[in-house]
């Protein structure tokens, strides 16, 4: 029996403990909570999609088959986000504001990840294993990294890097569609024949138009916003 628990926005302090006996169950979903603590989800054989985003965790148990882990925005669970790193049928990872320190070279196990936001932490550097993902959509921004490794984009069609340190953009961004630079002193854009929409507000580039040639190519408007469908993308 598939089954969902939507239990978001009622300013619940904990996870009811009979919620690690419903064995049918698929999505749990408890955002915007005030969530200290959650039971041991591991036996939860069923379940797929885990959003407790906007709590107060420290400490999370999940099962091994999570496709979609959403914990951003718990502030105390940065030290163990590495275990999620084991969690090798991953398609989503959300673990922005969570204090992470450090994205160890256990994430190359993610070999199924296509989307990773690690927004607003004090991220200094991405391991060499980065490279080893298959990445469509990274969420980098307002960290403290100065540089992307270059094989990291391969794949990536989202590129957000906004409120970062990162001066340089790699060249090999022939896929992007979207590209988020707001706030950074990227002063050059590489060749993007894929590029719907860019962000560069408050950046070396804004209001720079002569370093803005390499966007318009192929079939490829040049625009310096994103349309709505865009922002909707970048949420």
């Amino acid at each position: 029996i598939n089954a969902e628990y939507m239990g978001s926005l009622n300013a619940l302090s904990a996870v009811p403990l009979a919620i690690a006996h419903l064995h049918g169950l698929t999505i749990l979903s408890m955002r915007k909570n005030n969530i200290v603590t959650v039971p041991d989800l591991s036996g939860l054989t069923s379940l797929i999609y885990l959003n407790l985003d906007h709590n107060r965790l420290s400490e999370l148990v999940v099962p091994s088959q999570l496709q979609v882990l959403q914990v951003g925005e718990n502030i105390g669970l940065g030290h163990s986000v590495s275990q999620f790193f084991t969690l090798s049928r991953l398609l989503r990872l959300r673990i922005s504001a969570t204090h992470l320190r450090a994205i160890d070279s256990s994430i190359v196990h993610l070999t199924y990840l296509v989307e990773l936001d690690a927004r607003n932490n004090p991220l200094t550097s991405l391991p060499t294993q980065f490279a080893k993902l298959g990445l469509r959509w990274l969420d980098v921004s307002r960290t403290a990294l100065t540089s992307i490794p270059v094989r990291s984009v391969n794949h990536i069609s989202v590129l957000l890097i906004a409120w970062t340190s990162i001066q340089t953009l790699p060249d090999n961004l022939s896929l992007v569609e979207i590209l988020d630079i707001r706030g950074t002193s990227v002063a050059e854009l590489p060749p993007m024949p894929r590029l719907q929409g860019i962000e560069m507000h408050n950046s070396t580039l804004d209001g720079r138009p002569d370093r803005w040639p390499a966007l318009c190519v192929a079939r490829t408007p040049c625009e310096r916003n994103h349309t709505e469908s865009h922002k909707a993308e970048l949420r």
